[in-house]
């Protein structure tokens, strides 16, 4: 059903009732054509939509649907169910919904709203407000703009990204490296492996590791029954922290970090290749150390965790 005025073009689409059993659909095809100022609506079942060059709003609601959009200016709305889902080369408001269909956007500028579940979501070199709610992979790369993921049992892989990021996983690891911006993660059961982050950062973990490198700004890290591996070789950039319950703490220092290092451990041990005294009463082990200027804090607290503390040479 194909109705049209001089503002939308609205197609109904789908599989006739059939009474005949010896009768078959082989297959069907559609080709419309529309001037680029109309907004387009669209309701399909069973089959393809591919549209292109459309300057107005695009909605469409499908099921068992593979949706197709490029090049295109105007806000789009898709529902979708059972099928893939890939816009190209967008500019306006995008907002999915989606389960059982992997979800791809690539090169589109403006603020982009996901919901999908139990399939793959993939952005590639967009710029907007990126929001993902997802139950599957999630890979973000060449993104410009605030990222906020809530994930879970899909690995979250983030890459070279600028803006501030909030991301919370579960059950599936989260990588994220090469950020310009303040950087907030969550994950349980499954590691944290942050690598070359320009700006603040806060990781938190249960069951799971957090290891960093190249960190070029504050941080805060906390675990529970889980490793902390850090490695740190230029200066801090403002007070930071590391605390652990029933974890390793493994951090490496260079001669460049110009912080004041205190270091308390209740009911473990601490262990350092560096010149000075462990300090001891009951339960409870400390050391103090400033490297190079010592101009900027650094805490860092276990409880019944083992705390290595190491020259980065």
């Amino acid at each position: 059903e194909l109705t049209s005025n001089d503002k939308i073009v609205s197609l109904k689409s789908g599989i006739p009732p059939i009474n005949d059993p010896k009768r078959k659909i082989i297959s069907s095809f559609m080709d419309i054509k529309v001037p680029q100022d109309r907004e387009i609506e669209g309701n399909n079942s069973f089959g393809k939509i591919d549209i292109s060059n459309c300057n107005k709003s695009i909605k469409i609601k499908a099921n068992y649907c593979d949706i197709n959009i490029n090049d295109s200016k105007g806000d789009i709305a898709i529902q979708n169910k059972m099928g893939s889902t890939a816009i190209k080369n967008t500019s306006g408001f995008i907002i999915v919904k989606s389960s059982y269909g992997p979800i791809i956007i690539t090169d589109s500028r403006g603020d982009i709203n996901i919901e999908n579940s139990f399939a793959p979501v993939k952005i590639n070199s967009c710029a907007g407000e990126l929001n993902i709610k997802n139950s599957g992979q999630i890979s973000v790369k060449n993104h410009q703009g605030t990222l906020n993921i809530n994930n879970t049992n899909g690995v979250v892989d983030i890459k070279n990204h600028s803006g501030s990021m909030a991301i919370k996983n579960s059950f599936q690891p989260l990588f994220i490296y090469n950020i310009a911006g303040a950087v907030k993660l969550e994950n349980t059961n499954a590691i944290i492996s942050a690598i070359n982050i320009n700006g603040s950062l806060s990781a938190t973990n249960k069951f799971g590791s957090i290891s960093g490198k190249y960190i070029n700004g504050s941080f805060h890290l906390t675990n529970q029954n889980g490793s902390i591996s850090l490695i740190l070789d230029e200066p801090l950039q403002g007070p930071s922290s590391i605390d652990a319950n029933f974890s390793t703490i493994d951090l490496k220092l260079s001669s460049a970090v110009n912080t004041m290092l205190t270091v308390t451990n209740t009911g473990g041990t601490i262990q350092t290749d560096f010149a000075i005294p462990i300090k001891k009463q009951n339960l409870t082990s400390s050391i103090k150390l400033k490297i190079g200027s010592g101009k900027t804090p650094l805490a860092v607290t276990g409880n019944y965790a083992t705390i290595i503390i190491s020259q980065n040479k």
